[in-house]
């Protein structure tokens, strides 16, 4: 066979080296070593055992090889079949794999941008390219409705905009209508601006709850006086920016908090495709989705997805574990900590991933998601200044934890004010305390 595998050093590295193989060592015809290289290409099971018989017939039989090597070759065509496919496609994907490599190393942003473009309506890959965007210091940004064209675009070496056209419910033609009626010299200054200049025909209730809920209008709001949010708010605004974007984009409700859920897991669910199928993990994520299923049999089970920044994952609760748990424990918005056993689901071309729950661990909110505590530091304790700290806290709301240090000749005592404030009152801490630091914590 050197005539044909010696440029490839006896591998049968492309399907033509399979075709030479079956045509002069067992005999074939064309027409039967297509079949064979249809038959190993795509995987037939059924007809893999007849096609050896013939080849390993033919083997002996044409080429004067034992049974025994003739199985060999036929083996190596078989695992040949998991990777190889004809010598043209093989030179263009090399081709298209070193420009697209080339274009990513010297033009990142532009080329991630035209990779989340291609992906736009696909979740699953938008979690992968967004993902890689971060490991690259590459922000996606929301949509604007001043800046953002109709597909991703850049903005700078660091930033990529979202594209009015990628907005759930928006499309092509609802935003090439906006920007055509935008000017780079005087863009939309305002809710009623945008309302005059734009088309009246695009001004739907539909289009303009899309674009909010995305965020691109919120340039055109003015800044709201107290900005802190608590938990429940914030996540509503989360969810409605993914349902308009599919992805989270301004922040990931866990932002802050994974780096301390890290160590307490065994994989990040982009990690689950490298897992051993049937293997016991330990996941972390904010629960997504849940709905609870009743069987032919008239037993609960439940469904629902967690989602941590790299990925997303569904989880199986079977019947003999839902007995323990009532309709409204897997609520959306729940941080949680999931065990249990991987499952992996294969056909032709994809495989599809879920963990069949063992046990669930719900986190505290208040100790993941409580403001960034504010520190003040003080050598005299007095009650007029003790009384201005309380008046600032009480005038302004918000879910920062205020914590004051003393320190005296009988010690260092730290006091916490029941009350919470805002990051507004910072600034006028400083007007009060001598000597303060600043410091968080959660």
């Amino acid at each position: 066979m050197e005539e044909a595998l010696g440029s490839s050093l006896g591998i049968m590295l492309y399907q033509e080296d399979v075709l030479a193989v079956a045509r002069s060592l067992a005999g074939f015809s064309a027409s039967e070593a297509d079949d064979l290289r249809k038959v190993i290409g795509k995987k037939q099971m059924d007809k893999i055992a007849k096609i050896r018989k013939s080849f390993v017939t033919g083997c002996i039989e044409n080429s004067g090889l034992t049974k025994s090597i003739a199985d060999k070759i036929f083996s190596d065509i078989e695992f040949f079949g998991g990777y190889g496919f004809n010598r043209a496609h093989a030179a263009s994907y090399a081709m298209i794999s070193y420009v697209t490599a080339y274009l990513k190393t010297h033009y990142t942003a532009e080329y991630m941008a035209a990779l989340i473009t291609s992906v736009a309506g696909n979740k699953e890959k938008l979690f992968l390219y967004l993902n890689d965007c971060r490991k690259l210091d590459i922000n996606v940004l929301p949509p604007s409705i001043n800046k953002s064209g109709i597909d991703f675009e850049v903005e700078d070496d660091n930033n990529i905009l979202f594209g009015l056209g990628s907005v759930s419910g928006i499309g092509a033609s609802i935003a090439e209508s906006i920007i055509q009626k935008r000017d780079t010299e005087k863009p939309y200054s305002s809710m009623y601006d945008f309302f005059r200049r734009c088309d009246p025909t695009v001004l739907k209730k539909s289009t303009l709850e899309h674009l909010s809920y995305a965020g691109a209008l919120d340039e055109l709001i003015p800044e709201m006086e107290d900005e802190d949010l608590n938990r429940s708010v914030e996540l509503s605004i989360l969810e409605k920016e993914k349902e308009e974007l599919g992805i989270y984009v301004t922040k990931h409700p866990l932002e802050g908090t994974w780096d301390k859920m890290k160590p307490n897991i065994d994989v990040e669910l982009i990690q689950i495709p490298e897992c051993v199928t049937n293997s016991y993990l330990k996941v972390g994520g904010i629960i997504t989705a849940s709905k609870k299923i009743i069987t032919k049999k008239g037993a609960r089970m439940f469904k629902f997805n967690i989602e941590d920044p790299t990925g997303e994952l569904e989880i199986i609760v079977f019947p003999k574990d839902a007995k323990n748990y009532t309709d409204d424990f897997f609520r959306a918005g729940e941080i949680v900590y999931i065990s249990g056993t991987l499952n992996r689901e294969t056909d032709d071309e994809n495989s599809s991933y879920r963990l069949f729950l063992s046990n669930i661990e719900k986190i505290d909110h208040a100790t993941l998601f409580s403001g960034k505590a504010i520190y003040l530091e003080i050598d005299t304790l007095n009650s007029e200044k003790i009384q201005q700290i309380c008046d600032i806290i009480n005038a302004h709301n918000g879910n920062k934890q205020v914590y004051l240090k003393v320190k005296n000749n009988l010690g260092t005592f730290v006091y916490r004010f029941n009350k919470t404030t805002n990051r507004k009152a910072e600034a006028l801490f400083e007007t009060i305390i001598k000597e303060e630091s600043y410091g968080s914590n959660r």
